[in-house]
């Protein structure tokens, strides 16, 4: 199957999408490869030229040289979290080329989380210390206000300073960036 290649260069395509979400769950192509095969001995054996066949499909879905259908993203969701509705629009987006009126799905830029597939936020610290919330629950991201491009996980990851809705600075040990001593 040829895809065309000709939405604009800032564009997330459904192999940047994909890549972004395996690499959020911190696999390699050959982990998801070896878990395919580990998962699914009986149709891809644990062999190196398998695992070197499903690598390379993998790495053909996320160079957007093939997509992937129904059944493969169900198998793909088994190893790591994305959203295939997310991935099937950016399909149709990629496939139909620019200027044809198809939005872009609400991403963030740098994990590819969305609204279905957002990233998990340990407690605080400060959570766990000044409210005694020992076992304080995960908490999932949400979209940055200084940058609607970013989850709020990856704006505070990539040195941005955490602060609140009204303007106020957040506390410290939620910013990547720590007051000098």
């Amino acid at each position: 199957m040829t895809v065309r290649a000709t939405i604009a260069d800032d564009a997330m395509t459904p192999g940047d999408y994909l890549q972004k979400r395996r690499a959020a769950a911190g696999l390699s192509r050959l982990d998801v490869a070896r878990a395919l095969a580990a998962t699914f001995p009986s149709v891809t054996p644990e062999i190196p030229t398998n695992l070197s066949k499903v690598e390379g499909r993998l790495a053909e879905g996320e160079d957007n040289k093939a997509h992937f259908g129904w059944l493969h993203l169900a198998v793909l969701q088994s190893f790591f979290r994305f959203d295939a509705a997310v991935y099937l629009k950016l399909v149709d987006r990629f496939s139909a080329g620019p200027g044809t009126g198809l939005p872009e799905p609400m991403v963030c830029r740098a994990c590819a989380c969305s609204w279905m597939d957002a990233c998990e936020i340990p407690a605080a610290a400060s959570d766990q210390i000044h409210h005694g919330l020992a076992n304080a629950p995960a908490t999932t991201c949400a979209w940055s206000h200084r940058d609607p491009g970013l989850c709020t996980a990856c704006d505070t990851r990539l040195g941005n300073h955490v602060t609140y809705l009204d303007g106020r600075p957040g506390p410290p040990e939620l910013s990547s960036e720590r007051p000098r001593q």
